[in-house]
């Protein structure tokens, strides 16, 4: 009975020192290009951001928050940011990804981006990707840009809004058309 405990324990330590200390090899693909893995990762987040009063500047949602090893841009799959204007009204911000650097004050939305202001009368801008600043909340697109409110529409082919401001600037083959 004892020598079966002793063969056992030195079976299982045998077996732990392979695990252990035998090196993995790892193989590349046919393609040359390893995966790439991330450093971290959030899934199911929430961010917030506030100012030095501890007055809330915007929220940040997404589906998938990760930094990969090769790139110091932290990528989110299914970003919604909601941000406050000067009226204190919420303009909501959702794409496909964004991509934010470190600080995560400025961003790259992509994929079927819109921002939407639910207050009456609603207003919604369409764009296939954007950049922002969230700590002056500035919005720039220069992929072309529709915006509606009710039956009301304006297209662009590039944009700059300030929420801050409230302004709106447009420029390069300006389309609008307008239903009292």
């Amino acid at each position: 009975m004892i020598a079966r405990a002793i063969t056992l324990v030195t079976l299982l330590a045998a077996i732990a020192a392979v695990v252990l200390f035998v090196p993995k090899t790892t193989e590349v693909p046919d393609d040359g290009v390893a995966e790439v893995n991330s450093d971290f990762y959030l899934k199911g987040f929430s961010l917030s951001g506030y100012k030095v009063s501890g007055e809330q500047t915007h929220r940040l949602q997404g589906e998938l928050l990760e930094r990969k090893s090769d790139s110091q841009m932290l990528v989110v799959s299914a970003p919604q940011i909601d941000l406050k204007d000067s009226h204190q009204g919420i303009w909501q911000l959702t794409a496909s990804t964004g991509e934010f650097n470190q600080a995560m004050d400025n961003a790259k939305l992509s994929g079927g981006v819109m921002l939407t202001r639910e207050e009456n009368p609603v207003a919604k801008m369409q764009t296939p990707e954007l950049d922002i600043d969230l700590e002056t909340k500035i919005i720039t697109s220069v992929s072309g840009v529709t915006i509606s409110q009710g039956n009301n529409q304006i297209e662009s082919a590039a944009m700059t809004a300030d929420l801050t401001q409230d302004t709106l600037k447009l420029s390069e083959r300006v389309r609008g058309v307008y239903v009292p």
